[in-house]
């Protein structure tokens, strides 16, 4: 359930961003050895042991670190920018499971060994730093990947623009992210991309699908466990800072709706459209969101299974309402 509505806060803020006036202009460009998904960079043949491959790239990325932290810290300073980052060296076990998931084993085709970050707020800013590396670095740049800012997000809804630059002989990597998505789950963005890959979240457009296949006995026990896990907390006193909690109750919601237990889940159901869409507070979500849209899904359906036609009839309404100015 978590990975699905971090995916839908991705997928509604990539929405609003559409909006901006110079996304069309990002859209049209096609970066630099960027075909989306796949890789069109030269495929290199490994002939050496996997861990010599490794410690040799490892050994260049360690090199090629602080010419690329210097690389950061000009485009920080000539384009004002408050967040930047440099990771570790990319571990042994995950340059493997990247080279075999996608070069067929070859190490020599990861490029991220050496990585850093750079958040820049608006769309404008993007361009603008597209603009000063084609112009300052152009004889180092390897690739400028854009194609997940277009039409072609990575699974959980992730989306950053990837700039790859020969260092010292090695290539790095400098991630640069959008303001509005980087805040929503900060340096954790790429681990939800990488739990959404490794368990193919992204087939699932429905968190009850989940459940499809269990008996009710089942769906019983999973419920009981859920409920002690959240016993010191009722639904009652979760608040809008309560990210972990919410998310806890939508799963139990969905649990007692399969059970067709369906005034507790119109309980906990109510509360969570209220906390999301309905109170005061800042980070509340518009009526048209993702997650308020499937709350208010839910919610219909547990007012059906009461026979509560009239009220049911209102929420599709409203929800039909919504979706249509999703949609548009």
């Amino acid at each position: 359930c978590g990975s699905l509505t971090t995916k839908w806060k991705y997928d509604d803020c990539f929405r609003r961003l559409r909006n901006d006036p110079l996304y069309p202009y990002l859209y049209t460009c096609s970066g630099v050895n960027d075909i989306g998904q796949g890789d069109s960079r030269r495929k290199l043949v490994q002939v050496c042991r996997p861990e010599d491959v490794y410690s040799s790239l490892a050994t260049k990325a360690k090199e090629a670190q602080p010419q690329l932290v210097d690389i950061c810290k000009t485009l920080a300073k000539r384009l004002k920018l408050s967040k930047i980052g440099v990771g570790p060296i990319k571990e042994e076990s995950a340059a493997i499971a990247k080279a075999e998931r996608k070069y067929g084993g070859n190490l020599s085709n990861v490029t991220d060994y050496c990585r850093a970050f750079v958040v820049v707020e608006d769309i404008a800013l993007l361009l603008a730093l597209l603009e000063y590396v084609c112009e300052h670095f152009a004889s180092s740049v390897c690739r400028i990947k854009l194609s997940s800012l277009q039409d072609n997000p990575l699974p959980g809804g992730y989306r950053d623009c990837k700039i790859n630059l020969m260092v010292r002989g090695h290539i790095v990597e400098i991630q640069v992210h959008l303001s509005p998505l980087y805040s929503l789950c900060g340096v954790d963005g790429y681990q939800h991309y990488h739990d959404c890959l490794r368990y193919n979240a992204d087939r699932f457009e429905d968190p009850l699908e989940l459940l499809n296949g269990l008996d009710q006995k089942t769906l019983g026990e999973m419920a009981e466990v859920a409920g002690d896990d959240i016993k010191v907390t009722s639904v009652d006193t979760i608040s809008t800072y309560d990210e972990e909690k919410i998310v806890d109750y939508f799963a139990i919601a969905g649990l007692l709706q399969r059970l067709e237990e369906s005034f507790k889940a119109e309980v906990i159901l109510r509360k969570l459209i209220n906390l999301r869409a309905e109170s005061d507070h800042t980070s509340r979500m518009k009526s048209n969101h993702p997650e308020v849209l499937h709350l208010k899904r839910s919610l219909e359906t547990v007012l059906r299974q009461q026979n509560l036609i009239e009220e049911a009839d209102i929420i599709r309404e409203q929800r039909e309402k919504y979706e249509k100015i999703m949609m548009a």
